[in-house]
């Protein structure tokens, strides 16, 4: 899928979306997140790591006002749409998959 501006176009191989399958909790600056990993295509074992980074979009109705991430903290752009599609992974963080309590 294309996101284009006139100066150049990033490319990304798939967009979806999983909205009916994410579960969100909190309030204010306190955020939970839920998503099963099979909508994500993972095979979690333990042990299994990998790098990714996940985050959210505050604002009001009309326009998002900040974004923020857990790893990636070079994300303060909200109105460029390649800024914001595209995927920088050496900004990313380590996740670590454990087997549960």
């Amino acid at each position: 899928m294309p996101f284009s501006s006139p100066w150049r176009t990033v490319q990304i191989d798939r967009v979806d979306d999983i909205s009916d399958q994410v579960t969100l909790a909190g309030a204010e600056r306190n955020h939970e997140l839920s998503v099963p990993v099979t909508t994500l295509g993972l095979r979690v074992d333990p042990g299994l790591a990998l790098k990714g980074d996940i985050g959210i979009l505050r604002g009001n109705v009309f326009q998002i006002m900040q974004r923020v991430y857990w790893s990636n903290k070079a994300t303060g752009i909200t109105a460029d749409v390649l800024s914001e599609a595209e995927l920088t992974p050496q900004l990313w963080g380590r996740w670590e998959f454990t087997a549960g309590p």
